[in-house]
């Protein structure tokens, strides 16, 4: 295969985006780089052009280098390469191509910028590949891989100190699990490196790259998804671990490469990966059902408690309404008991509160005491008067 023509998009934001596109097949997929990107010197490396062709084959691959990167315009300051305004360059070459629902495949923080995009547009993704992503920068209690702060005092030190030179980049393979390269290949990834980003852009990148979080962010994911990762790297506990990472999307499934590299480059680690792009329509409608059928058993989960609830309010209305019925028929009767005490009392005759209440209230022949009749003089002393 000979090297892609290399064309540019234009952002909303006015930054022009390097892309290529080569291959056949029925799904377009989109790949995006780790760290370091530049899709025209990348075809110079003694790997990489074996595993495009191979992708190739498979379906319609479209390359590109994110802001700050490779031959893309290179805003050099941390806010101006913020990872989410990759997925306004990933829209933007595949609105150039006319690529409606790709697979996204990406390394590292490239894998970052594809879940963020299959998160924020789910109907513009077909499926998601996640190789070694990069979810977290620090290492922390509750997340037991990632940099501490030495090593990222180390790492930053190492770019303004020997960026783009064979000293770094064999540290680099070496941090990396990889064999010790031969002299002309530690040559060919040092001019690589100075290819992708001056020392300046590295360090926005990384500066970046440290506020890197997206854990939260996994289980929304709502496509089909495959998460890759070398043993090496499971074991060495640097990057979380694929099995983790798959645990926390919806319906992922985790591949582990038997190899010691961060990531190999060579087409046979991609086996699985192929498959999988392979199946890329079955693997949606098996996804679809999956959550089809995980929809409807919430709901039943739901609606029956929901249901219970509804009965208990019912019952709890009801038991309201007789306890105001009662509450008003107990004033009623209150207040009728009280209108006829004093009504008896008014005419001179005594009465029970229990007569009042019954409504057989009688009036007796002895008058009270006070009345009108005896003027504050009780009866005796009223016919003794008169006699």
């Amino acid at each position: 295969m000979n090297r892609p023509k290399t064309r540019y998009a234009k952002t909303a934001d006015g930054v022009h985006i390097a892309y290529q596109v080569f291959g056949e097949g029925s799904n377009d997929l989109v790949i995006h780089f780790p760290w370091l990107s530049n899709v025209d010197a990348v075809w110079d490396l003694p790997d990489w052009p074996a595993v495009f062709r191979s992708f190739g084959e498979h379906a319609r691959v479209i390359l590109f280098d994110r802001r700050g990167l490779g031959v893309s315009d290179r805003p050099t300051t941390p806010d101006a390469m913020v990872l989410e305004k990759s997925m306004d360059d990933m829209l933007a070459v595949m609105g150039a191509v006319g690529s409606e629902r790709p697979v996204l495949l990406g390394y590292e923080a490239g894998g970052t910028v594809m879940t963020l995009f299959a998160a924020s547009y789910p109907d513009r993704v077909s499926a998601l590949v996640l190789f070694t992503p990069l979810v977290f920068y620090w290492k922390t209690p509750d997340f037991p891989w990632g940099s501490t702060e030495e090593q990222a005092s180390e790492w930053r030190s190492r770019i303004e100190s020997g960026w783009g030179t064979e000293e770094f980049w064999r540290w680099n393979a070496q941090g990396m699990g990889a064999p010790e390269p031969s002299e002309q290949e530690t040559e060919r990834y040092a001019r690589f490196t100075r290819l992708c980003a001056s020392p300046q852009s590295a360090l926005a990148i990384d500066e970046v790259e440290r506020q890197v979080d997206v854990r939260a962010i996994l289980p929304q994911i709502q496509v089909p998804t495959l998460v890759m990762s070398t043993r090496g790297d499971n074991e060495r506990g640097e990057w979380a671990p694929g099995s983790w990472i798959a645990e926390q999307i919806p319906g992922a499934r985790h591949v582990e490469i038997p190899d010691n590299e961060h990531f190999p480059v060579r087409p046979d680690v991609y086996r699985d990966f192929e498959l999988f792009l392979s199946q890329t329509q079955e693997q949606e409608r098996i996804f679809d059902r999956d959550r089809e059928e995980e929809t409807e058993e919430r709901r039943q989960s739901i609606q029956f408690p929901v249901r219970a609830i509804h009965r208990e309010l019912n019952r709890i209305g009801e038991r309201c309404v007789l306890h105001v019925q009662h509450s008003f028929d107990q004033s009623a009767i209150r207040s009728a008991t009280a209108g006829r005490i004093r009504a008896a009392r008014v005419a001179g005759h005594s009465v029970t509160a229990s007569e009042a209440t019954s409504g057989r209230a009688k009036m007796t022949a002895k008058p009270a005491h006070g009345t009108m009749n005896g003027i504050g003089t009780s009866p005796n002393e009223s016919e003794a008067s008169s006699s």
